[in-house]
């Protein structure tokens, strides 16, 4: 009997790997169709910096927001509201929050959020670059639209969740967590509607941010520099 079950414990693993095999078969080639769909990785790869410029709607107020980035982690976000201005900036170590003449320090969580932000939009692309593992899960409807659904794996907590459009190729859905500690428990969705064009890559004009399905901001990026001329002390912040 003993013989018997060990023989089913193997037959059972060998099935399970074949089977773990074919998902990541068939999201490997999902992923070569959607990567060669927005650019390919040589022309993702050869993006070391930008600028963009995003306009923000959240109920009955606007904001203006510059965005730069500097690989592989350096990120600032530079806020223009009515209440005046906010910088929220990242030097790959350091992170600082400046309001109105004044600086005070991230906080742990914000910091790794901002040190993820430079991989933001190519972090499905360079999966395997970076050490991550991911596995295509089961498919889902939404809207009447399939989309695959790709968990991308970056450590025992941090899991994130990305839907591809069968039809398109394109992703349209990010999913996950938030590591600062004020957000504990939020499921944060970002909904691409819309790509244009920008050089040599497809690039998201229009974005929602969703936390827990409720709409948080609705984003349209209507200015996008490729590779400007930024240094590290671009994302340092001196007390005036």
């Amino acid at each position: 009997m003993s013989t018997i079950r060990n023989r089913k414990k193997i037959v059972f693993t060998i099935l399970l790997c074949l089977v773990m095999m074919g998902t990541r078969a068939q999201a490997d080639s999902l992923l070569d169709s959607y990567i060669e769909k927005v650019g390919g990785k040589e022309a993702w790869g050869a993006i070391k910096s930008f600028k963009l410029e995003m306009i923000g709607e959240f109920g009955d107020h606007m904001s203006v927001s510059e965005h730069y980035m500097l690989k592989p982690h350096c990120y600032k976000i530079v806020f223009t509201l009515s209440s005046g201005s906010e910088i929220l900036t990242y030097d790959g170590e350091k992170g600082q929050i400046g309001r109105q003449g004044t600086l005070e320090k991230m906080s742990s969580g914000m910091r790794y959020e901002m040190h993820e932000e430079a991989d933001f939009f190519d972090e499905l692309i360079f999966y395997k670059e970076r050490g991550h593992s991911m596995e295509r899960l089961k498919d889902t409807l939404i809207n009447d639209q399939n989309y695959a659904k790709i968990s991308l794996h970056k450590s025992e907590w941090d899991v994130q969740q990305y839907y591809i459009n069968t039809r398109t190729q394109l992703l349209e859905m990010v999913e996950e967590y938030s590591a600062e500690e004020q957000y504990k428990g939020v499921r944060f969705k970002t909904v691409f509607s819309e790509y244009r064009q920008e050089g040599k890559v497809l690039f998201p004009k229009k974005m929602a941010l969703f936390g827990n399905d409720s709409l948080l901001v609705d984003f349209e990026i209507t200015e996008v520099v490729w590779n400007p001329v930024l240094h590290l002390d671009d994302f340092r912040l001196t007390p005036k």
